[in-house]
């Protein structure tokens, strides 16, 4: 069984005001949250169990709001986050078993069909892990299969708070 990480912590201070009242997965895109646009590419690719890292955005709505994803036949658990956090620390604080392989993503970006292209693709990557990465890194996919060594230097990819690189 695929399991995926999804970080959903991202504040978005360059979007105010639209960010304001809402953190950045949660913004509106077509009428839907930016995060369930993922949710529904996990879902489609196979994905049954989420891990959603959201961070508390004031007195307003998280994203742990969507549920506990039985509408769309998963589980989903939400971790806390201060908001746009290191990746790696925060997979440091989950107690995650090796039996599965890991999907490790953002949330709060629109990706198409990206995902399941990516896993189909790395079903026969040689390799330890596999990494997609478009032009800005921290829109990357992270496939870590089980026991895989040091995840830090790989989850730091996603980390939003470093600069793009040009």
């Amino acid at each position: 069984m695929l399991r995926a990480l999804v970080f959903a912590d991202r504040l978005g201070d360059e979007l105010q005001p639209l960010t304001e009242t809402l953190s950045v997965p949660l913004l509106p895109v077509v009428g839907k949250e930016l995060l369930i646009y993922t949710i529904e590419e996990l879902v489609a690719a196979g994905c049954r169990e989420l891990i959603v890292v959201a961070a508390a955005h004031g007195d307003q709505r998280g994203a742990s709001s969507l549920g506990d994803g039985a509408r769309w036949g998963i589980r989903i658990r939400y971790v806390l986050s201060v908001g746009e956090e290191a990746p790696s620390a925060v997979r440091a604080r989950l107690n995650l078993s090796d039996g599965d392989s890991l999907l490790v993503l953002r949330g709060d970006l629109l990706r198409s069909a990206a995902i399941r292209a990516f896993l189909d693709w790395a079903d026969n990557a040689p390799g330890d892990f596999c990494v997609c990465s478009p032009g800005d890194r921290r829109g990357s996919l992270i496939l870590i299969p089980r026991g895989c060594g040091d995840e830090a230097a790989l989850l730091d990819i996603l980390d939003w708070r470093r600069p793009a690189p040009l």
